[in-house]
């Protein structure tokens, strides 16, 4: 059974490399010479500073780099422009907060997302550090909207903001009325954008995105699980006792969180699934044996989609189960041939880890298969060792 989903995960593996495509684009060089290009669309979660482009299906792959381009977008999805000029070097960090209002003003060359085009455009920078967004319109070349937040005086106690990035809207939007919305804006990517593309300049013909956003699934996974155990005592192997394999049934409640960047393939998750085994068996020496065990398994993974079309996708997923609660008596019994003595092993559980593939559609029904590595669920013992295995099939659906 493990052996066939270890084949089943290195197909989806195989095709989650093949998935890697190339998408209509453009570039403009810094001759201000326009191409036609397909480029790796990345998705990027941080603005990127290069990226791969091929001239055409057949043509090799190719690397542009900030030094070489002046613009470049992917087809109907997103547009980079490039920016030499000040950028607040200060970051949004509680810990690192200065304690002065005055930005922290670094002159760099960096690629600009777009977010919104038309008479007004707005962009966006974002590394690993900071999150700065900037404007720009025909009569005015792109500039930062100023917003940083500091510690009064070093008063470390209160929290001010430097939000001149409302009075520089207010001067380049003066007598459009829109003071109040103004006011109303956060420094944030969706606050602003949609400010932006709400106004009556904003050109539909050129929207390049429609902005991915994270999203929060509630998935219920019944199924079953093919389980087994055994028992190993190094000082007696007559003791030794291995539990054959039985299907039991598992329910499970996920609750998911896909990342608002790469094209929402990345999601983290966390499950709590319960699952049961009884079984009886003899051990190496013809003695009668029983293991009963019940438990809650809280598992934290990472998982990664792969699209097939607009209603379809695969994903493959690691996890770890970091909690075990157990749920009522979890015990081995066991007896020694020609005894009638029974000895008891109670019985817990220590963290494992479990690999997925899965298949979700119009995200809402998923069907998933699941293995996990060995499982120690005897702990605080030297002569005794339980281990416990198994591979779950579930079906799940999603209620948000």
């Amino acid at each position: 059974m493990k052996r066939t989903l270890l084949i089943l995960l290195l197909c989806v593996l195989n095709f989650s490399f093949a998935q890697i495509r190339f998408e209509k684009g453009y570039l403009i060089n810094h001759k201000k010479e326009r191409s036609n290009i397909l480029i790796k669309n990345q998705d990027w979660a941080y603005n990127p500073t290069e990226f791969t482009y091929k001239t055409s299906e057949e043509g090799a792959l190719q690397i542009a780099t900030i030094n070489d381009v002046q613009e470049f977008g992917v087809t109907n999805f997103s547009k980079y422009v490039r920016y030499t000029g000040l950028i607040d070097d200060s970051t949004d960090n509680l810990q690192r907060l200065t304690d002065t209002k005055d930005p922290i003003w670094v002159r760099k060359t960096v690629f600009l997302k777009e977010l919104s085009a038309g008479e007004r455009n707005l962009y966006m920078y974002n590394d690993e550090k900071i999150l700065k967004f900037f404007y720009a319109d025909a009569n005015t070349p792109i500039e930062p909207l100023v917003y940083k937040r500091y510690f009064p005086e070093g008063n470390t106690a209160n929290v001010f903001s430097n939000n001149d990035y409302k009075t520089q809207l207010n001067k380049y939007f003066d007598g459009e009325n829109v003071e109040r919305k103004i006011d109303r804006l956060s420094y944030k990517q969706e606050s602003l954008t949609n400010f932006f593309k709400n106004y009556k300049g904003f050109d539909n013909s050129i929207e390049n995105e429609e902005l991915n956003r994270s999203k929060v699934n509630l998935y219920v996974k019944p199924g079953i699980a093919f389980s087994s155990a055994e028992l190993l005592i190094p000082a007696n192997k007559d003791l030794n006792t291995q539990f054959e394999s039985k299907i039991s049934p598992r329910v499970g409640v996920e609750v998911e969180y896909v990342f608002p960047f790469n094209k929402n393939k990345l999601a983290v998750f966390v499950e709590p699934t319960f699952q049961t085994y009884n079984q009886t068996g003899k051990n190496n020496g013809g003695a009668d044996a029983e293991i009963k065990y019940s438990t809650v398994e809280v598992a934290l993974g990472l998982r990664y989609y792969m699209f097939l079309n607009a209603t379809s996708k695969f994903y493959i997923d690691g996890s770890i189960n970091a909690l075990n609660l157990m749920v009522g008596d979890n015990y081995i019994k066991y007896k020694v041939a020609g005894l009638s003595v029974e000895n008891s092993v109670e019985l817990n559980g220590r963290p494992n880890f479990g690999f997925s593939v899965g298949y979700t559609y119009h995200n809402k029904w998923v069907i998933q298969a699941k293995t996990y590595n060995r499982k120690k669920i005897v702990t605080g013992t030297n002569y005794i060792d339980a281990g416990y295995s198994n591979v779950t099939f579930a079906v799940g659906y999603n209620f948000l």
